[in-house]
This record gives structure tokens, sequence and C-alpha cells, in this order.
């Protein structure tokens, strides 16, 4: 039986060098939008490395439960924490995602404020994708549909623990 593998960016990084950034931007900002069949494609291009992808998903899955639990404070009617804890929710739920792009590409996936309801649905979907395991079926897909994002992202195919090795450089 064969070892699973991924489809990873060569240049992906826990803690990014100047040089890994510097290619995370370029990749980002290699395409524009009429390279795409439409704005949701264009959006999931900016988001194949794994350390954002993950980062997303922390950011998403602890900002819904704080505004889960802050349904808890709202019927206790403790409206200080309530108001602390939405202003937390929206950060963690939108600012990780922020600060990833920030952090490891520079801030280059930006997205227009105008397609925000398709870019909330997109980055869900990532982030249920990678959630659950299937990020790289799709991914694969993805890339046989636009076959440039191979070479713009450098990808590389790895294993597991070369999936560890590449981002622990």
């Amino acid at each position: 039986m064969s070892k699973k593998t991924y489809l990873i960016p060569s240049f992906s990084r826990v803690i990014p060098s100047k040089q890994t950034r510097k290619l995370a931007n370029q990749a980002t900002l290699g395409r524009s939008l009429e390279d795409f069949d439409n704005y949701g494609d264009w959006f999931f291009y900016g988001h194949v490395d794994p350390v954002q992808r993950y980062l997303h998903l922390f950011g998403m899955l602890t900002g819904t439960l704080l505004y889960l639990h802050s349904i808890i404070t709202l019927i206790n009617q403790q409206w200080l924490i309530l108001v602390i804890e939405l202003i937390l929710a929206t950060f963690l739920f939108y600012g990780t995602g922020v600060l990833s792009h920030i952090i490891y590409d520079k801030g280059a996936s930006k997205s227009d404020p105008k397609f925000w309801s398709v870019t909330f649905k997109v980055v869900v979907y990532i982030n249920l994708l990678t959630l659950v395991g299937r990020f790289d079926k799709v991914f694969r897909e993805y890339v046989e549909k636009y076959p440039f994002t191979r070479e713009d992202y450098q990808l590389i195919e790895v294993d597991k623990l070369g999936i560890w090795k590449t981002i622990f450089k």
C-alpha cells in the first residue's frame, strides 16, 4: 500500500523567513482575477498554504465557540462580558486569518469587501475541508483546473512527515 501524499508549497513555514514571505507574496499576487473562472476560485488560490489554513481554522473554531458561549452570556445579561466576548470572537474568527496573511504573505490576499458573501463561504469551505482532511483531494482537482498553481506555489508532493519537515525548516 502506498503512502498518502499531499501537495504543499515548498516555501510553507511555521516561522516564515524574509525569502519565504517574498515567495508567498509573489505567488499570491502573481495572478489576477482574470486568470480564474470566478472570484471564489481566485480567493481559494490565496489559501493553499497549510500553515495559513490551520491558522484560519483555529480562528474559525475558537471564534465560533466564543460566539456560541456569548448566547449564554446574553441570557445571563452579563453585558460587559458579552461585549468583550463578541469583540474577541470577531477578532478570532476574522482577525486570525487576516494576521496569518500579514505574517505569511505580507497581506497579499486582500479580498474586496463587496465580495464578502463569496469569500466567507469559500473560507468556511476551505476550513471545513481542512478540518475533515479532505482539502488535498479538492486541491488536486483545483490544480488540474488551474495548472499554473503548481508552478506559482512551487508545489511539492510529500507524506505527513514531509509536511512537518517542510514547515519546520
